[in-house]
Order: structure tokens, then sequence, then C-alpha cells
């Protein structure tokens, strides 16, 4: 029960960083089994992206002309009834149970929110789609108006011709991946972490620019839109164990599946954008990415927590994580001045200035470690004692 563990430390470092010191934390893995890069400078590698695309540009200069950009174009009415489509599909190295996603991207001046469904990336394996594939985990942006809000949907095969559907869940809080008018670049980052077995269930978080922006355990995720409730929903649930199946077969509606599998290993950018026939795109709409990284683990392997606050933009690292006796503080060109342990109350419990601490005699559980370098920058992260 591995990932609901890691699941439920999340939300309670989640509660402890919004309610004592407003930080953000993102999952990253620690030593990944596979990873791809691309700054879009040289020639599009074809064993990663699949083909040329639909309206993906590979290559193009940016504005200023200081470096290389992959460019998405929606134009308006391309696919009827308003709506645009745009999408850049892509093969994962491996059957993955942990991935992570990290990419810079510029929402442009004259960008306006659709009306209704614009997707931002979708991770499966299998056949494409929520009632086909053997996983699916995706999040689409739906405008409230004003801004393009995230949703996320996801879906499992639990049992032959039984596939699971979450359907979109917004949280309530209505932070925004797209805003009009922005005309900025972001950096966007996404962790997805499978169920381990059975009766378990995976997690998801996406950031923006170091700031949370939805997780399957954020507390106020709802599946009745952003302003609805429903108190039978559970996003802790939103992601079961997918159900490895012993032979291909047919599903309910005659649709030929084959073997399904807990894994991922396939994956889109952005994709299809349903604005409705007076609700899409009024002009050619440019979207621009950089800087595109994927991690990913066939077999579940250590995590570790940066955090981003106003005072510090490096990562930490702190490995082994989980660990029964010692671990290591890494900061990137910083050196360490001291280390606060704290436990889930945020009681001081113990303090160390060398990068490795020892907490063997502590308690099993979940800790806080907020550290502060000789230079008087200051991070938070977590470490869990088992």
């Amino acid at each position: 029960m591995r990932t609901t563990l890691i699941k439920f430390i999340n939300t309670i470092a989640f509660m402890f960083f919004i309610g004592i010191t407003s930080l953000s934390a993102q999952t990253t893995l620690v030593d990944p089994e596979w990873e791809f890069f691309d700054d879009f400078e040289g020639t599009v590698d074809n064993t990663f992206w699949k083909g040329n695309g639909v309206s993906m540009n590979y290559g193009v200069n940016r504005p200023d002309a200081s470096s290389k950009v992959l460019e998405s174009v929606y134009i308006p009415n391309s696919e009827g009834n308003g709506d645009s489509w745009s999408e850049y599909d892509f093969l994962l190295g491996i059957d993955a149970v942990q991935v992570e996603i990290s990419f810079k991207m510029f929402t442009p001046a004259d960008y306006v929110p659709i009306e209704l469904n614009h997707k931002f990336f979708y991770l499966w394996s299998g056949l494409y789609g929520s009632y086909y594939s053997n996983i699916a985990v995706n999040t689409e942006t739906w405008s409230n108006g004003v801004v393009a809000l995230p949703a996320i949907h996801t879906s499992s095969i639990i049992a032959d011709s039984e596939p699971y559907r979450s359907g979109h869940s917004f949280n309530t809080n209505q932070i925004p991946i797209y805003e009009e008018g922005d005309g900025e670049w972001s950096t966007y980052q996404i962790f997805l972490e499978l169920a381990t077995e059975d009766g378990d269930y995976g997690y998801y978080e996406v950031f923006k620019d170091g700031v949370y922006l939805t997780a399957t355990y954020e507390p106020t995720l709802n599946n009745w839109g952003w302003t609805g409730s429903n108190p039978d929903f559970d996003g802790d649930e939103m992601i079961p164990y997918a159900t490895i199946t012993s032979d291909a077969y047919y599903n309910q509606w005659g649709d030929y599946i084959l073997s399904g599998g807990n894994f991922i290993n396939q994956g889109t950018l952005l994709g299809w954008a349903n604005g409705d026939p007076d609700g899409g795109f009024l002009v050619d709409t440019k979207f621009l990415f950089d800087d595109f990284r994927i991690r990913a683990n066939a077999t579940f392997g250590a995590t570790t927590l940066s955090i981003n606050d106003e005072t510090i933009e490096n990562t930490i690292s702190i490995f082994p994580n989980p660990t029964y006796s010692t671990f290591t503080i890494h900061l990137k060109d910083e050196t360490l001045e001291k280390a606060i342990i704290y436990n889930h109350l945020g009681q001081q419990i113990k303090k160390e200035t060398t990068n490795k601490v020892d907490i063997s005699n502590l308690s099993n559980g979940v800790y806080f470690v907020k550290i502060t370098s000789q230079s008087g920058k200051t991070a938070t992260g977590k470490v869990i004692k088992y």
C-alpha cells in the first residue's frame, strides 16, 4: 500500500505548507530509470515524438529569435462546430508506474478561454480513449467565463469489460492554468504515481511556476464542477489499480481490447479544443513550448520534494526517502547552515548543522525539514521515517 501512504503524506504536507508556510511542494523522482529531454534546437527525435503532430511546428524561432521552440497552432473552427485541434503525441521508453513531466509554455497575449474543454495533456496505455485504455490520466481546462481552470479526468480497466471513469473533477479553489491575455512564459510540472496493487490508488498533481494548481489529494476536489458539492466523491480514489488481464477481450460496446496493465507508456501534449459554435478560438492562437523533460520509472522508486517560496529557487533533495535511520540533504549551489526537524504538529524536535541527519531514534512517521543555507535562503521538505 505504498502509494496510499505517499498520497496520505502528500495531503498532510499540502495542509502543513498552506497552513504554516504557504510553500508549494512538488514531487520529483530521485534517480529515474528513463529520461527524455528536448529543447527543440536540433532534429526531431521520432523514437519519442510520433510523426509531425497536428498543427505542431518543431524547431521554430522564438519571437525574440533567442532559441528554437515547439509551436502549437489552434486555427479557428478547423474541425467545425467551433472546435480546433493541435497536439503532439509521444511514446515513453518504458512501461512506467511513476512519471514526472516539466516544460515551459508560452500563452499568447491574444489567448481567450474557449467556452468548453481544452486538453492540456494526456497520459495512457493501451488504446486511446477513456473507455478503451488500460489506464488514462489527463488534465483539461474549462472556462469559468474569465480564466481556464484545470480538471482531472481518469479511467482504468478494473475488471474485464468494466472501465472505471472518474468524470471531470475540479479544484473548487479555482486556480487557473491559463489566463486571458497572458502573454507570458510559465513552467509546468506534472507528477503521476500509479497504484501498487489491487485495492490501492495512485495520485497525481499539477504545478505552475512552483505554485500548486490541483491534485487528486486536493481536499476541495469535486466532480460536480467548481461550485457544486458531491458528498459521495473521493478524489483519493480517482486512480485505481488497472487490472492485468490474461487475454484480449471484447468490451461492452463490442470493441476488441488488448490485454490491460497498470502502466503508462504514451502521452499527448495539448489536444482537442471543444469550443462550441459560438465559443471557440476567434484568431490563430499559438502556444510555444521549450525545455520539455519527462522522467519515469518502471518500478516504484524514491521520490523527493522540491519546495519553492519567495526566498529560494533552488531544488533541495532529501535521500534516501523514505528512510529508517539517516538521510542526506543536498542543496544545489548552496551550503547548509542548519536543518530543523519538525513533527506533524509543527513542533521542533531536532536541529542539525551537517548534511547527514540521523533520525533513527525517532518514531515512524512524517517529519518536516526546514533548511537554511549559509547565504540565508530557506526551503522546506518532508522525510518519511519507517
